[in-house]
């Protein structure tokens, strides 16, 4: 009984609304990261699509007789 005492107390409100507010903003910089992760591996993602477009081209162009000059 004397525990429900202590969660009675303004105190104790007091204390549970600073880690609610900590907590939130933890929360809200996970949310952060993980949007900013995503965007990072879109980015990624594109540099190597546009890395593999590069050695396509790159391998066409091996492929092609070369022309000699005369």
């Amino acid at each position: 009984m004397e525990e429900t005492n202590y969660l009675l107390t303004d105190e104790f409100l007091s204390f549970a609304n600073k880690v609610k507010e900590i907590h939130e903003a933890k929360k809200a910089k996970k949310a952060e990261l993980k949007a900013f992760f995503e965007k990072t591996q879109a980015e990624l993602k594109a540099l190597d699509l546009k890395a593999k477009e590069l050695e396509e081209e790159f391998n066409k162009w091996k492929k092609t007789p070369a022309k000699t000059e005369e």
